[in-house]
């Protein structure tokens, strides 16, 4: 074999953290510098470890096989690739990225290295001339994505053709529903401009960002351009270790309580707050998306990996990155998961068997070790335990009000029910709702509750929450983000301070059941339960929450901000066997 090396650097005007996710795209480096797309299938080597390969064709014929035995990362500092080629005048190709610091910009060294049989060397030369100039190329397409690029953000060159006579007679639509005329006119040219790759999965969220918009705003755009025929809203469902998609489903009908990671192999609960993620897609009528893959397994596509390193059998790295605070830690082909937490100041050493993970202080040693005490090849991960701030989840969608206006027949099947870790549910109800009917008559004090649901839904839908239910006068609503629960509930009171009717308020945050009741997606359990029976507490022109609820993170900033007197209070509610610790709010200008 002979070894033909080329060196290429750069330096860019930003951070490595920064930089990270574009350097190392390895879809768009492949595609660059002229390798074939590739169509990924997922095996096990001897030792029990992932392989994902893919065939190898020129012209459309098959030649043989290629497979990556190493891929390795410390983020953000370097990123080695290593594939083995069957066929064809390479054997194997070797890449590594060097990122390294410089004040404000940071200096990139990519090294390639490929190994051919004796006797094909000039072949490679040749071709190598012609990498040299397309890694340059590759330079210049991350140098002018630095401005655009936000969380996720791929760098795509393919852009199917957009029916634009179809996108501005839905927009026009869309103008009934008072979206702001300029952000029309900005998404209107993003769906134009934008490449297939990036318009495959598309998540609300990250548009916000881009188009520097709140995200409820955002949301309602996709809701509703989704009805007027722009977009397919799709659920994905997502591994919790991994974060790849492990399915993909049209409805929530067809979603079920179980599901599988073949890349982890490992079963997983399906619940609303992690595991599904609502992403939204040009319909095949706007543009039909034909995205190529040319790579896989790369930082982009699992962004919460700290580290990755494979550890031969007894062997050891060292991580030259400082890694502090709470990170996941992962080992194929065993399986073992923990989490470890980490200080600047003191040395770790992870230790790997085939029964556990062991994390270890070592003083003499600052640095980060990992050791592999097993007879056999490890895959490590250092993993974030922190999910990614522009996922959509289930939860926060479904909890909308203008998902359940818009998006009425997307309902669970009514065999299925699936757990949601926290929600806020707010309860409110009328003091005194019988005396009132008697005393004013049916009918006009029917039209001052039909007026009082009007108001409640208007507040609700602007602070992010949805109406689940009404039973007679009382409302039962949720709320993904408590914050917005409890900023909902002061701003009610505030509506109802020079109103003839009198609110009872009650809010609990917790885990629940949703499934399907009366063709309604619903919710049960304790923390529904609770938050009832607390709205009971209420004595009228107060909000009375629980004591778990007050003590989340921005809840109790929120309420100061309001200037709302919060004072301790308990009780003990019907059909709960301990007495609950309450906080109950009032304002000199309720009633």
């Amino acid at each position: 074999m002979t070894t033909i090396p080329l060196i290429a650097e750069r330096t860019f005007n930003t951070t490595p953290e920064r930089l990270w996710l574009l350097i190392t795209d390895s879809d768009l480096f492949t595609r660059t510098i002229g390798f074939p797309p590739v169509n990924p299938e997922l095996t096990r080597d001897e030792d029990g470890l992932n392989r994902t390969g893919a065939p190898l064709k020129m012209f459309g014929v098959k030649i043989g096989r290629m497979h990556d035995p190493s891929i390795e990362w410390v983020k953000p500092v370097w990123f080695s690739r290593r594939r083995v080629i069957s066929a064809g005048p390479m054997r194997e190709v070797f890449v590594r990225i060097e990122l390294t610091p410089y004040d404000n910009s940071t200096k990139v060294r990519i090294e390639m290295v490929m190994s051919v049989p004796f006797g094909r060397g000039w072949m490679v030369r040749m071709m190598m001339q012609l990498i040299r100039k397309r890694v340059n190329k590759f330079f210049n397409k991350v140098e002018n994505s630095l401005t655009a690029i936000y969380s996720g953000l791929r760098i795509g060159e393919r852009r199917s053709r957009t029916n634009e006579t179809y996108l501005d007679a839905a927009l026009s639509r869309m103008k009934v529903y008072h979206i702001d005329p300029d952000l029309l006119s900005k998404a209107r040219q993003w769906l134009i401009d934008e490449a297939d790759v990036n318009l495959k999965r598309i998540k609300p969220l990250e548009f916000a960002d881009r188009m520097r918009i709140d995200q409820l705003s955002a949301i309602r755009f996709f809701l509703i351009g989704a009805t007027e025929g722009l977009f397919d809203l799709h659920w994905d469902l997502i591994c919790p270790n991994c974060r790849g998609v492990t399915n993909t489903y049209n409805d929530l009908k067809s979603i079920q309580p179980e599901d599988h990671c073949d890349v982890c192999r490992i079963d997983l609960k399906t619940n609303f707050d992690e595991s599904i993620e609502a992403n939204f897609a040009p319909t095949h009528n706007l543009r039909p998306i034909k995205h190529v893959d040319y790579c896989y397994g790369y930082p982009a596509l699992t962004s919460h990996v700290e580290v990755q390193l494979r550890l031969e059998a007894d062997g050891k790295r060292e991580i030259d990155h400082p890694l502090s605070g709470t990170h996941n830690l992962w080992a194929m082909p065993f399986l073992h998961r923990d989490s470890v937490s980490m200080e600047d100041d003191r040395g770790h050493e992870i230790c790997v068997s085939e029964t556990e993970i062991e994390v270890l202080d070592n003083d003499l040693n600052r640095q980060l070790s990992v050791a592999n005490l097993s007879p056999k090849p490890v895959m490590f991960q250092i993993q974030s335990p922190l999910y990614n701030p522009n996922m959509l989840t289930a939860s926060k969608l479904t909890a909308l009000q203008d998902f359940r206006d818009f998006f009425a027949t997307q309902l669970l099947d009514p065999s299925v029910s699936l757990a949601v870790k926290h929600l806020t549910f707010l309860f409110s109800d009328l003091k005194s709702s019988t005396e009132m009917y008697s005393h004013m008559g049916d009918t006009p004090a029917f039209a001052l509750v039909k007026d009082h649901f009007d108001i409640m839904r208007k507040i609700i839908r602007e602070h992010e929450g949805g109406i689940v239910k009404t039973i007679g006068d009382a409302v039962m609503a949720l709320f993904s983000d408590p914050v917005q629960a409890i900023a909902t509930a002061i701003e009610i009171q505030n509506a109802f301070a020079t109103n003839p009717l009198t609110i009872k308020i009650g809010l609990h945050n917790g885990p629940c059941i949703s499934i399907m009741l009366n063709d309604n997606l619903d919710y049960f359990g304790t923390t529904v339960n609770t938050a009832a029976r607390v709205e009971s507490i209420s004595q009228g022109g107060d909000i009375v929450l629980t004591c778990k609820l007050f003590d989340l993170p921005g809840v109790k900033d929120e309420i100061r901000r309001r200037n709302v007197i919060a004072s301790e209070d308990s009780a003990e509610l019907k059909g709960l066997t301990e007495q609950v610790q309450l906080v109950r709010l009032k304002s000199r200008n309720w009633t």
